[in-house]
């Protein structure tokens, strides 16, 4: 293990030392232990860090192409640990925004598409808002309402 842990061979330094640690047990608080605990945590900082900017960077171009699906996972993924940071919290408020934004923006289109009498259409767009905005009660309750009078022109309409 030490001659491993000279060469910065770590990978090498860790597995010798379990098999050292089978014979002697009292290697366990040793500084050779220590020493390759700590390039262990930094390996794990380094790929962490390494991921978080790729997922990053998925997230972003999974805005710009307005990827639905993505986003949401993207941002889902982000949200939990161990990713944290000032980047991640700046792309996770841009997600945020976008999908405020574009929930608006369905929602106006809905409301006029549901006053020219496109119901469906109207549902579709406020089904999309709901998904990006789950917590905007008006729109839910807008979606609730098209689809009451959806039912409704349906059961009129229906052959008897």
């Amino acid at each position: 293990s030490t001659q491993a842990l000279a060469q910065k061979d770590y990978d090498y330094a860790h597995k010798t030392y379990a098999q050292a640690l089978r014979f002697d047990q009292q290697l366990t608080d040793s500084p050779l232990k220590h020493t390759i605990n700590e390039w262990l945590n930094l390996q794990s900082d380094h790929a962490i860090h390494k991921r978080q900017g790729i997922l990053i960077n998925h997230l972003k171009q999974s805005l710009i192409h307005e990827d639905l699906e993505q986003i949401f996972k993207y941002q889902y993924i982000l949200s939990k640990e161990p990713f944290h940071g000032e980047k991640v919290q700046d792309v996770l408020e841009e997600a945020i925004k976008w999908r405020q934004l574009k929930s608006l923006s369905f929602d106006k289109q809905a409301d006029k598409i549901y006053r020219r009498g496109n119901i469906s259409q109207a549902i579709e767009l406020w089904n999309q808002a709901n998904k990006l905005t789950p917590n905007r009660v008006e729109i839910a309750a807008k979606l609730k309402r098209a689809i009451k009078v959806q039912t409704k022109l349906e059961k009129l309409t229906r052959p008897q």
